[in-house]
């Protein structure tokens, strides 16, 4: 795991007026994750990418810098990149969003 993905996460900076939506975002994110990896493991490479550029809409949108950066990856390499490369995505993106579960109230 990366320094970055095990540090006390900073809030994420979203615009003002919508940090009562941040706990959706969470669960959001936690459910986008679980169809990812389904989507990982049948070797979905097309959904795989759609889904990952969906979900770094989302994180952008709400200042999550880390999530959106490692959807950026997986999107860009969803075609390209072996089975081990696209776990190893998703694992760090798990471990970032059970960090940001600390923000699971506005």
């Amino acid at each position: 795991m990366r320094k970055a993905d095990r540090e006390p996460p900073v809030k994420p900076a979203m615009p003002p007026g919508l940090e009562h939506l941040l706990p959706r975002f969470l669960e959001e994110i936690a459910k986008d994750i679980n169809v990812l990896q389904g989507l990982a493991a049948a070797g979905e490479a097309a959904p795989l990418a759609d889904l990952a550029h969906a979900v770094r809409g989302k994180c952008v949108m709400f200042g999550e810098d880390v999530v959106a950066a490692l959807m950026a990856e997986l999107e860009a390499s969803a075609a390209v990149a072996d089975a081990d490369e696209i776990e190893h995505l998703l694992k760090r993106t798990v471990a970032r969003a059970v960090l940001l579960g600390v923000y699971d109230t506005p």
